[in-house]
Protein backbone atom coordinates (compact mmCIF):
# COMPACT_ATOMS: atom_id res chain seq x y z
CA UNK A 1 0.00 0.00 0.00
CA UNK A 2 2.48 2.42 0.80
CA UNK A 3 4.21 1.91 -2.67
CA UNK A 4 1.08 2.16 -4.54
CA UNK A 5 0.33 5.66 -2.75
CA UNK A 6 3.88 6.74 -3.34
CA UNK A 7 3.27 6.09 -7.17
CA UNK A 8 -0.51 7.75 -7.52
CA UNK A 9 1.28 10.79 -5.51
CA UNK A 10 4.36 11.01 -7.58
CA UNK A 11 3.23 9.60 -11.21
CA UNK A 12 6.62 7.67 -11.21
CA UNK A 13 5.31 5.10 -13.46
CA UNK A 14 3.56 6.73 -16.39
CA UNK A 15 3.66 5.01 -19.79
CA UNK A 16 0.94 3.33 -22.48
CA UNK A 17 0.47 -0.20 -22.88
CA UNK A 18 3.75 -2.10 -23.79
CA UNK A 19 1.75 -4.45 -25.96
CA UNK A 20 0.46 -1.75 -27.73
CA UNK A 21 2.41 0.44 -30.14
CA UNK A 22 2.99 4.40 -29.42
CA UNK A 23 1.42 6.11 -32.03
CA UNK A 24 3.19 9.01 -33.68
CA UNK A 25 1.43 11.41 -35.67
CA UNK A 26 3.94 13.73 -37.76
CA UNK A 27 2.93 16.82 -38.60
CA UNK A 28 4.96 19.61 -41.41
CA UNK A 29 4.57 22.38 -42.81
CA UNK A 30 6.95 24.06 -45.71
CA UNK A 31 4.65 27.38 -46.42
CA UNK A 32 5.39 28.68 -50.23
CA UNK A 33 6.33 32.01 -48.95
CA UNK A 34 8.53 31.04 -46.12
CA UNK A 35 12.88 29.87 -46.75
CA UNK A 36 12.02 25.92 -47.63
CA UNK A 37 12.82 23.07 -44.84
CA UNK A 38 13.55 19.71 -45.80
CA UNK A 39 11.05 18.22 -44.01
CA UNK A 40 10.21 15.46 -46.50
CA UNK A 41 14.18 14.54 -45.67
CA UNK A 42 13.03 14.50 -41.67
CA UNK A 43 10.14 12.34 -42.59
CA UNK A 44 12.19 9.81 -44.59
CA UNK A 45 14.87 9.72 -41.92
CA UNK A 46 12.53 9.13 -39.08
CA UNK A 47 10.82 6.42 -40.70
CA UNK A 48 14.45 4.80 -42.04
CA UNK A 49 15.21 4.74 -38.29
CA UNK A 50 12.38 3.14 -37.02
CA UNK A 51 12.58 0.00 -39.38
CA UNK A 52 16.02 -0.41 -38.09
CA UNK A 53 14.58 -0.89 -34.28
CA UNK A 54 14.75 -3.90 -32.77
CA UNK A 55 10.81 -4.24 -32.35
CA UNK A 56 9.86 -2.50 -35.67
CA UNK A 57 6.11 -2.25 -34.18
CA UNK A 58 6.69 -0.33 -31.23
CA UNK A 59 5.87 2.85 -32.71
CA UNK A 60 3.63 3.34 -35.81
CA UNK A 61 3.74 6.82 -37.41
CA UNK A 62 1.12 8.25 -39.54
CA UNK A 63 1.93 11.93 -41.49
CA UNK A 64 0.34 14.70 -42.71
CA UNK A 65 2.55 16.77 -44.92
CA UNK A 66 1.37 20.52 -45.62
CA UNK A 67 -0.57 20.59 -42.74
CA UNK A 68 -3.67 22.94 -42.46
CA UNK A 69 -5.65 23.84 -38.77
CA UNK A 70 -8.49 21.81 -39.89
CA UNK A 71 -6.62 19.01 -41.10
CA UNK A 72 -5.95 17.79 -37.31
CA UNK A 73 -9.49 16.96 -35.67
CA UNK A 74 -9.62 13.91 -38.60
CA UNK A 75 -5.75 12.81 -38.05
CA UNK A 76 -6.34 12.92 -34.23
CA UNK A 77 -10.03 10.54 -35.18
CA UNK A 78 -7.93 8.51 -37.33
CA UNK A 79 -4.58 7.77 -35.95
CA UNK A 80 -4.85 8.18 -32.21
CA UNK A 81 -1.40 9.53 -31.12
CA UNK A 82 0.48 9.52 -28.23
CA UNK A 83 2.87 11.57 -29.41
CA UNK A 84 2.31 14.79 -31.77
CA UNK A 85 5.29 16.38 -33.40
CA UNK A 86 5.14 19.32 -35.39
CA UNK A 87 7.88 20.80 -37.75
CA UNK A 88 7.85 24.18 -39.10
CA UNK A 89 9.40 27.48 -38.96
CA UNK A 90 8.80 29.11 -36.02
CA UNK A 91 9.01 32.45 -34.23
CA UNK A 92 8.52 33.68 -30.25
CA UNK A 93 5.15 32.77 -29.63
CA UNK A 94 3.92 31.11 -33.20
CA UNK A 95 4.74 28.75 -35.18
CA UNK A 96 3.46 28.38 -38.90
CA UNK A 97 1.07 26.16 -40.59
CA UNK A 98 -0.22 26.67 -44.41
CA UNK A 99 -3.68 27.76 -45.85
CA UNK A 100 -5.46 26.31 -48.06
CA UNK A 101 -3.22 28.51 -50.84
CA UNK A 102 0.09 26.86 -49.16
CA UNK A 103 0.70 30.12 -47.59
CA UNK A 104 1.96 30.78 -44.32
CA UNK A 105 -0.71 31.08 -41.47
CA UNK A 106 0.71 31.91 -37.50
CA UNK A 107 -0.59 29.79 -34.96
CA UNK A 108 -0.03 31.09 -31.78
CA UNK A 109 0.50 29.11 -28.16
CA UNK A 110 -3.72 29.80 -26.92
CA UNK A 111 -4.53 28.43 -30.59
CA UNK A 112 -2.11 25.56 -30.29
CA UNK A 113 -3.27 24.32 -26.94
CA UNK A 114 -6.98 24.32 -28.42
CA UNK A 115 -5.50 22.15 -31.66
CA UNK A 116 -3.96 19.78 -28.87
CA UNK A 117 -7.04 19.18 -26.39
CA UNK A 118 -8.44 17.95 -29.58
CA UNK A 119 -6.47 15.05 -29.61
CA UNK A 120 -7.87 13.10 -26.37
CA UNK A 121 -6.23 11.85 -23.26
CA UNK A 122 -4.01 9.41 -25.22
CA UNK A 123 -1.81 12.36 -26.50
CA UNK A 124 0.82 12.82 -23.90
CA UNK A 125 3.99 14.23 -25.47
CA UNK A 126 3.74 17.13 -28.28
CA UNK A 127 7.31 17.63 -29.78
CA UNK A 128 7.45 21.05 -31.77
CA UNK A 129 10.53 20.92 -34.17
CA UNK A 130 11.05 24.47 -35.00
CA UNK A 131 12.74 27.86 -33.79
CA UNK A 132 12.12 29.63 -30.74
CA UNK A 133 9.18 27.38 -30.10
CA UNK A 134 10.47 26.34 -26.30
CA UNK A 135 7.96 28.90 -24.77
CA UNK A 136 4.97 27.22 -26.51
CA UNK A 137 6.07 24.36 -25.61
CA UNK A 138 6.46 25.29 -21.70
CA UNK A 139 2.88 26.19 -21.87
CA UNK A 140 1.35 22.97 -23.24
CA UNK A 141 2.12 21.35 -20.20
CA UNK A 142 -1.30 22.31 -18.83
CA UNK A 143 -2.55 19.93 -21.07
CA UNK A 144 0.00 17.47 -22.15
CA UNK A 145 2.55 15.53 -19.72
CA UNK A 146 5.62 16.66 -21.69
CA UNK A 147 6.52 18.79 -24.33
CA UNK A 148 9.44 19.55 -26.40
CA UNK A 149 10.87 22.75 -27.77
CA UNK A 150 13.27 25.05 -28.82
CA UNK A 151 15.12 27.70 -26.96
CA UNK A 152 16.62 29.99 -30.11
CA UNK A 153 16.82 29.28 -34.03
CA UNK A 154 17.53 25.61 -34.64
CA UNK A 155 18.94 24.74 -38.21
CA UNK A 156 17.54 22.05 -40.85
CA UNK A 157 20.00 19.53 -40.06
CA UNK A 158 20.71 19.99 -36.55
CA UNK A 159 16.62 19.63 -35.81
CA UNK A 160 16.37 16.75 -38.40
CA UNK A 161 19.51 14.98 -36.34
CA UNK A 162 17.56 15.89 -33.14
CA UNK A 163 14.24 13.77 -34.20
CA UNK A 164 15.35 11.03 -36.39
CA UNK A 165 17.69 10.15 -32.72
CA UNK A 166 15.07 11.00 -30.28
CA UNK A 167 12.34 8.72 -31.97
CA UNK A 168 15.01 6.00 -32.38
CA UNK A 169 15.58 5.88 -28.75
CA UNK A 170 12.16 5.53 -27.86
CA UNK A 171 11.86 3.25 -29.97
CA UNK A 172 14.10 0.87 -28.13
CA UNK A 173 12.02 1.46 -25.02
CA UNK A 174 14.26 4.07 -23.57
CA UNK A 175 12.88 6.81 -21.08
CA UNK A 176 11.84 10.21 -22.42
CA UNK A 177 14.60 11.48 -20.48
CA UNK A 178 17.15 10.06 -21.65
CA UNK A 179 15.88 9.89 -24.97
CA UNK A 180 16.02 13.77 -24.95
CA UNK A 181 19.65 13.28 -23.91
CA UNK A 182 20.56 11.39 -26.57
CA UNK A 183 18.51 12.95 -29.57
CA UNK A 184 20.49 16.34 -28.08
CA UNK A 185 24.01 14.17 -28.11
CA UNK A 186 23.34 13.26 -31.60
CA UNK A 187 22.88 17.21 -32.67
CA UNK A 188 26.97 17.25 -31.66
CA UNK A 189 27.31 14.14 -32.91
CA UNK A 190 27.03 15.65 -36.36
CA UNK A 191 29.38 18.59 -36.11
CA UNK A 192 26.52 21.20 -35.15
CA UNK A 193 27.29 23.43 -32.68
CA UNK A 194 23.45 23.45 -31.02
CA UNK A 195 22.88 20.62 -28.42
CA UNK A 196 21.79 23.10 -26.14
CA UNK A 197 18.64 24.44 -28.13
CA UNK A 198 16.27 21.91 -27.12
CA UNK A 199 14.41 21.98 -24.19
CA UNK A 200 12.16 19.43 -22.03
CA UNK A 201 9.39 20.68 -20.06
CA UNK A 202 6.81 18.43 -18.05
CA UNK A 203 3.75 18.96 -16.16
CA UNK A 204 4.41 18.60 -11.94
CA UNK A 205 4.91 14.82 -10.31
CA UNK A 206 6.37 13.67 -13.94
CA UNK A 207 9.52 12.21 -14.05
CA UNK A 208 10.95 12.38 -17.26
CA UNK A 209 13.87 9.59 -16.47
CA UNK A 210 11.27 6.98 -15.58
CA UNK A 211 8.62 7.76 -18.16
CA UNK A 212 8.05 5.83 -21.15
CA UNK A 213 6.08 7.00 -23.96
Amino acid sequence: VPVLDRVLREKDILQVDTSSPTRLLFAYSTPLNESPLRLSTEEKQIKEALRAITDRGKIHIDTIPAVELKDFSNAFNRCRPNILHISSHGNQGCIALENEEGNAIAVDDDTLINIVKLAGKQLKIVVLNACESSKMAASLTDVVDIAIGMNVSIGDDAARAFAVQLYSSIGENIPIGLAFEQAKFAISANGIDEINTPELYHKKGIKPEKYYP
